[in-house]
């Protein structure tokens, strides 16, 4: 089973990362590993996409404390996530 995918669109879709302790650069597109097995790929200032459960659990978490404003949370389906793994194959 693949990880999971969270998808985090918004121009302050990066700093509500940042502010949470991940690791993210200004540089797009481009992965910024986190914890093992876990990343952010940073496609453009808009829109980050992240992987693996244990970071995505934390994400959520955080979201449902204080939905932040102007950025949408998506969780993409199964042929989503295999489109997402492409486009993030390609990009990097």
């Amino acid at each position: 089973m693949n990880d999971p995918f969270l998808i985090l669109q918004g121009t302050q879709a990066a700093s509500w990362l940042a502010m949470r302790g991940q690791t993210i650069g200004l540089a797009s597109p481009a992965r910024y590993v986190q914890e093992e097995d876990e990343e952010i790929f940073k496609l453009n200032h808009e829109i980050c996409i992240v992987t693996g459960s244990k970071i995505i659990k934390k994400i959520e978490q955080d979201w449902e404390k204080s939905v932040p404003d102007g950025i949408v949370l998506h969780r993409p389906n199964a042929e989503q996530v295999a489109k997402l793994n492409a486009l993030m194959q390609a990009r990097t």
